[in-house]
């Protein structure tokens, strides 16, 4: 009814931070202290039977396909750790769904979608293009959907996929486009090496360093985006941001509480609520913002509405927040139209505001009768310079603009202002000499 700021449960606990803002902790975590073993690791033994190939080639492929499924396996335990809401501060993290196969099924599903897409192909070549283009899209899903569940069956069904992709909305087809660029960075990384790279060994080391690096980055990066929806995905993951849960502070309590007296029309109680909190927090913005909405929202007498208006319009400006200042007087103009700080130099940085906001009615409003709220104060020059711009630009009368600048001129000759009020009063000159012209012309 009157848009007060709204308690729910969820500020009894840490928000999850978008996977947006965290793409730096995404591509430094290879290089972490929990990323950097795994990756060094399984990098430096690849080389090795890179390496050993040439004498033992058998040997090598057996090796070559081991490490490949072991790294498959930790790729996906990074992302059902991430996902559960570990930050990666230790390797040690027992998975049962997880295991030396998860690769192979991973490889089964790709190839799966391959051959679906080509059958499509050939009966309809349109069929074909929408499957594949939902196959392409849905890879990102697959993928989490496997590392949650460890099932093939259940990473390959298009209706889990798809209920994925919806729960996580919007932002999933902004994952799959991050992921679409990691992947063609990945790959234009590995072609720029291979090209300048002197000998095939130092090729292969770059490239298989790259590699494994944009692909713990990728796997991490899923990880998080199934942690950041985890509610929605019925993921049970432990304390947000390993934090501990932070209770609800007394004045968010009493918010909530003002919000359900609200919500059963006890619009009193509610007040009583906000006023009981202030006595014990008289300078918290959000209980004064509140109080001040459901007042005005209620008619509540304008003595009421002073008090709590002037100390929440002070406490901004004494942070110098012009804004929400301003903003304060607006909302209560009708019922306070004489509203204004102590302090002259505040009223005019506020009546400034306000005109480059183009809220002219209320700049004019703070600077009138500035003079007498603020005897012989010092900004007296620069208010009668405002209140000229509003007069010509605002209300269309020059006249009465050119008057006020004459007198800024001839009552305050060494006022910093006044080269600007000479040459602002020679434009309003030469526009009211064309005027006339133009006038005799017709």
């Amino acid at each position: 009814m009157m848009g007060i700021h709204t308690v729910s449960h969820a500020l009894k606990q840490p928000s999850i931070r978008p996977y947006w803002e965290r793409f730096p902790s995404f591509f430094a975590y290879p290089l972490s202290g929990a990323g950097i073993v795994p990756f060094l690791g399984f990098s430096i033994s690849t080389l090795l039977v890179m390496l050993c190939a040439v004498l033992f080639s058998k040997l090598a492929l057996i090796l070559v396909v081991l490490l490949t499924l072991a790294w498959f396996k930790h790729l996906f335990m990074l992302l059902d750790r991430t996902a559960k809401g570990f930050s990666g501060d230790s390797l040690i993290h027992e998975a049962e769904h997880i295991n030396l196969w998860i690769g192979v099924k991973h490889g089964f599903a790709l190839m799966l979608a391959g051959i679906v897409v080509g059958l499509t192909v050939a009966l309809s070549p349109v069929m074909g293009v929408i499957v594949g283009l939902f196959c392409l899209i849905a890879w990102p899903a697959n993928v989490m959907r496997l590392a949650l569940s460890g099932s093939f069956w259940d990473s390959i069904n298009p209706f889990r996929l798809f209920e994925m992709m919806t729960i996580i909305g919007l932002p999933y087809l902004g994952l799959w486009a991050c992921l679409a660029m990691l992947s063609m960075g990945s790959m234009a990384l590995n072609e720029f090496l291979i090209r300048h790279m002197h000998t095939a060994i130092a090729a292969s080391m770059c490239t298989t360093f790259a590699f494994q690096y944009f692909y713990m980055v990728m796997f991490r990066l899923m990880g998080y985006v199934v942690y950041q929806f985890h509610d929605g995905l019925g993921l049970h993951v432990r304390d947000i941001e390993g934090q501990p849960v932070r209770e609800a502070t007394e004045q968010e309590i009493s918010l909530s509480e003002c919000n359900t007296a609200v919500a059963a029309g006890q619009v009193e109680d509610a007040l009583l609520i906000l006023d009981k909190a202030l006595r014990r927090y008289p300078s918290d913005l959000p209980l004064l913002n509140a109080s001040l909405r459901l007042m005005l929202a209620s008619s509540q007498a304008a003595e009421r509405v002073t008090e709590i208006a002037t100390r929440l319009m002070n406490l901004h400006l004494a942070a110098r927040k012009h804004g929400p200042a301003l903003d304060v007087i607006e909302q209560v103009a009708k019922l306070l139209p004489d509203l204004r700080p102590k302090a002259g130099e505040d009223t005019l940085a506020l009546a400034k505001l306000a005109f480059q906001t183009r809220r002219m009615a209320l700049s004019l409003r703070l600077i009138r009768g500035f003079d007498k709220a603020y005897p012989k104060h010092t900004a007296l020059p620069e208010v009668m310079l405002l209140a000229a711009h509003i007069s010509s630009d605002h209300q269309r009368n020059d006249a009465h603009a050119r008057k006020l600048l004459e007198q800024l001129i001839r009552h305050f000759p060494n006022h910093p202002v006044r080269e600007e009020a000479e040459r602002f009063l020679m434009v309003l000159e030469r526009i009211g000499t064309l005027s006339i012209m133009q006038n005799q012309d017709a």
